[in-house]
């Protein structure tokens, strides 16, 4: 299939308080992107900042970014989710809230 007979997805992440917007950024500009829906609680403060962002930068295509729920990511092609960080104490944590943010959207 060539590039251009893709279709752009819905892309939710999971989980946005380990995201930056620069981060977020990046996956917009691809071209793949149609949909960006963003389920935790500081999701708003990643839409705030991506649309800062893009006073600044134009993005290559619009997209719709929003917070939405476990059921509106249900419906993504994609997606990622992100919890935690890299310390050693907070693996079986991490595990646990992946684990349950995956049965969450399994349910959605």
């Amino acid at each position: 299939m060539s590039s251009n007979n893709r279709k752009p997805a819905r892309v939710a992440i999971i989980g946005p308080e380990q995201v930056s917007a620069t981060d977020a950024y990046s996956l917009l500009v691809s071209g793949l992107i149609k949909e960006l829906v963003l389920v935790g609680t500081r999701s708003r403060r990643l839409i705030a900042e991506l649309e800062e962002l893009r006073t600044v930068v134009e993005f290559p295509h619009e997209t719709k970014i929003w917070k939405g729920t476990y059921a509106d990511a249900a419906e993504a092609s994609v997606a990622i989710i992100t919890f935690g960080d890299a310390k050693p104490h907070t693996v079986n944590v991490n595990r646990s809230y992946v684990r349950g943010a995956a049965m969450r959207l399994n349910s959605a």
